[in-house]
């Protein structure tokens, strides 16, 4: 079992306690043994982990833009921004494959980019939940090489609105009377 215990010093201690019978000559208990290990850098590096954890998690949950970590387009975590510019609920996507949320005309690209490492970005049509396409910016790379697959992070922007102002600013550069 585990103890903290406070040092003169006011420093914490963290100890794993390991009991064991104490034998005489005749083989009969005269007492216990106590041995306790000093786990208290292993507990401090266990709590940074989690911070660390805690701090990463807040981020990728809060970012404005889309995030999906997946394996092989395998999605195994999305953030609350993919789940605004698709349009779904936060488990929908859970162990579905990416491809279901890119336009047929561009999961080959989509594809190509995850299977070469592109850590550039690109633009593709993605599908919302109702069937309607958007414009997205993907950026996306490696995070960690498994066996016989990757685990990697593409990032989403819905770039939508900003192709449509493109474009009204286009037709009015062309058909408005200054």
């Amino acid at each position: 079992f585990e103890i903290t215990q406070k040092h003169k010093n006011g420093d914490i201690f963290f100890g794993e306690v390991y009991l064991g019978p104490l034998k005489n000559k005749e083989n009969e208990v005269s007492g216990f043994k106590i041995i306790i290990k000093d786990i208290t850098q292993k507990k401090k590096a266990e709590s940074r982990l989690q911070e660390s954890k805690d701090k990463f998690n807040l981020m990728f949950r809060s970012s404005l833009t889309g995030a999906v970590i997946h394996n092989n387009g395998r999605i195994i975590e999305v953030n609350d921004a993919f789940q605004t510019i698709f349009g779904c609920s936060p488990s929908y996507p859970l162990g579905k494959n990416l491809l279901e949320f890119i336009a047929p005309e561009f999961r080959g690209t989509v594809m190509e980019k995850i299977k070469s490492d592109y850590k550039g970005s690109y633009e593709i049509k993605g599908l919302k939940s109702t069937g309607s396409k958007i414009n997205i910016e993907v950026t996306g790379r490696i995070v960690k090489s498994l066996g016989d697959g990757q685990i990697r992070i593409e990032i989403l922007n819905n770039i939508s609105e900003q192709r449509k102002a493109e474009k009204r600013t286009r037709y009015l550069s062309f058909h408005d009377k200054l």
